[in-house]
């Protein structure tokens, strides 16, 4: 458990300078949507950020404290309405220059054990560090709407239940039966629209799972809120729900 008073002296003591934040974000259009008291609110999330989490290079990557700003700044934007004890338990980012290779297990039918190899442009590990490629990270806001930091996180948060299922803890008020039945129709609808040929603005990748359904609507919802709550409003609504935030007048608010 952090002490807040401890966490408040150690920020006093490391030098986080305002224009290096704002210089890292620049770039990031979701950023410029993030105003007045709660770009002050983000900027201190950012900070704590950086003090409770160890951004590390892998496989001899060097790890530069604008590539920290950015990344910080990625991971803590879909915490900003409910904090970041949701990403309590773990404590490493690990930071790959392009996409890292990863061996997985699975069993066949028959319990025999195959071992296979993927690249891959994130990972989170349950009770374990988050695994970025920098590379995809700089790919933020491209189309469909992407940005595997926020996807990561959406999976450290939804560990939070126990397992990656697309049921992430929900605030107080918010109804978990309506949650699972407003992501099950949506997900039917995803895969009506693969068999139809034409997924348009979500990657379809959503389909393989519903953690990774979560995970991609989380991109989706802090890349394109606007496109989101227009063409899946049930969605959008659900998602605000979870986060707390709330896309007012081209800007974020956090919601009640």
């Amino acid at each position: 458990m952090w002490s807040r008073w401890l966490e408040n002296r150690r920020m006093r003591r490391y030098r986080f300078e305002r224009s290096d934040w704002e210089r890292c974000v620049a770039w990031w259009p979701p950023a410029a949507a993030v105003s007045g008291p709660l770009r002050e609110q983000w900027f201190d999330l950012v900070k704590r950020f950086l003090l409770r989490k160890s951004i590390v290079g892998g496989a001899g990557f060097e790890v530069t404290d604008d590539m920290r700003w950015t990344v910080a700044s990625m991971a803590t934007l879909p915490v900003l309405g409910r904090g970041l004890q949701l990403y309590r338990g773990w404590e490493v980012v690990v930071l790959y220059e392009t996409q890292f290779c990863s061996d997985l297990e699975h069993e066949d039918e028959h319990g025999v054990v195959h071992r296979d190899e993927e690249w891959r442009s994130g990972e989170a590990w349950e009770q374990g560090p988050v695994i970025l490629s920098w590379e995809d990270v700089q790919g933020a806001s491209s189309m469909p709407p992407y940005n595997v930091v926020i996807h990561e996180m959406a999976h450290k948060i939804d560990l939070l239940t126990g397992s990656a299922n697309g049921a992430p803890p929900l605030p107080v008020g918010v109804s978990a039966q309506h949650w699972q039945q407003v992501m099950a129709a949506a997900m039917a609808e995803l895969a009506q629209w693969e068999r139809d040929g034409d997924t348009g603005w979500l990657d379809p990748y959503a389909l393989e799972h519903p953690a990774e359904f979560f995970a991609v609507l989380a991109e989706v919802f802090f890349e394109a809120p606007q496109a989101l709550a227009q063409q899946w409003p049930q969605v959008y609504t659900a998602l605000a729900g979870c986060f707390r935030l709330h896309w007012q007048q081209d800007r974020w608010e956090v919601a009640a």
